[in-house]
């Protein structure tokens, strides 16, 4: 299959020589977008359903908690490896 420039560099997998697709890493992340997606619509809606309120206040607790979450892991994570640096 050969890909057209528009999509070169934006889709690698799909290149005209036949290539296996990155091996096992790409599995990997669709298995953690599933888990996360699933976990993420769970808990907004349990978060709504606490709440109760017409705004949706689920995903807006989600988001700030992933937030959150997101920060304190790489504020970690840079503080634990000196090889990556903000600057």
């Amino acid at each position: 299959m050969e890909v057209t420039s528009t999509l070169r560099g934006i889709a690698p997998i799909f290149s005209g020589e036949d290539k296996p697709c990155r091996g096992p890493m790409i599995w990997y992340v669709a298995a953690g977008s599933a888990l996360g997606g699933m976990a993420r619509y769970l808990l907004a809606g349990w978060a709504q359903r606490a709440v109760d309120s017409t705004f949706p206040l689920g995903t807006l607790i989600v988001n700030i908690a992933g937030s959150f979450l997101l920060g304190f892991i790489l504020r970690y994570t840079i503080s634990a490896t000196p090889w990556i640096s903000p600057a």
